[in-house]
């Protein structure tokens, strides 16, 4: 926990990136 990770730094937005995405598909493919 003390080192620090500047890869954990980029999943964090790039996961909500892509569930953004893919919920935007669903919500739209669904309607």
């Amino acid at each position: 926990m003390s080192r620090r990770a500047p890869t954990q730094s980029n999943v964090l937005p790039s996961f909500i990136l892509i569930t953004a995405l893919g919920f935007s598909c669903i919500w739209l493919g669904r309607r």
